[in-house]
């Protein structure tokens, strides 16, 4: 009983379904109920969650459930990537992972398909790599890059925090070219130091000490 239990928490529904129609065929006695130690992590799993020892019945009813589940989530990840829609498609497929990781829907997944959402897991990943060191223009790179392999991804949030950290930095840099044409050097300097705090990679920055022959 304990096997069948660790079967169906190990997620492997369909090894679990098997094992307990050859249980209840062999013991000949219908639909059994799980004898679980009620102090065991079983007996604690099934009895927070059911209120006792689920049968065999039931363990097979919550197997099939959730292998139709995954089937469901399998065939949404498939029309959302024929869509171009990956951030649909990311999501689905980890639930599809979370629930049967060990299904053959799962397991035999093209590998094309599987790397067309993992690009899409490392763009985020470098999106936000990029904005936490504030490299605006390989952010923008990277959006510019979602906005055609994602289609259903949300980039507002990301495209205005780009944009107006630029603009901000531009308008910085701005003020201290002005600063320096009136002669106010130590003006122009503090307003360039607070452009390269805004965006560090501006290159307008180097622009602008280049034309006037000094440096930070």
């Amino acid at each position: 009983h304990v096997f069948l239990g660790q079967l169906f928490l190990q997620r492997r529904f369909e090894h679990c379904i098997i094992a307990c129609r050859f249980y209840d065929l062999l013991f000949g006695e219908g639909e059994s109920t799980l004898r679980l130690k009620e102090k065991s992590d079983l007996g604690k799993f099934f009895g927070e969650g059911l209120g006792g020892n689920p049968t065999t019945g039931t363990l097979m009813n919550f197997a099939n459930e959730a292998i139709s589940r995954v089937g469901s989530s399998i065939r949404a990840f498939e029309n959302h990537l024929a869509r171009n829609e990956q951030a649909s498609a990311y999501k689905r497929l980890q639930e599809a992972f979370m629930i049967g990781q060990f299904l053959p829907e799962v397991r035999t997944m093209p590998l094309e398909k599987k790397r067309r959402v993992q690009e899409f897991e490392r763009l985020m990943f470098d999106l936000a790599a990029a904005a936490e060191v504030k490299d605006f223009a390989k952010a923008q790179e990277i959006i510019d890059k979602l906005k055609t392999t994602a289609t259903d991804y949300n980039t507002t949030k990301a495209q205005a925090y780009v944009t107006s950290s630029t603009k901000a930095s531009d308008m910085t840099i701005a003020s201290a070219a002005l600063l320096f044409s009136e002669g106010k050097t130590d003006e122009a300097k503090e307003e360039i130091k607070k452009a390269a705090e805004i965006w560090p990679t501006n290159p307008k920055i180097e622009e602008v000490m280049k034309q006037t022959g000094d440096d930070l």
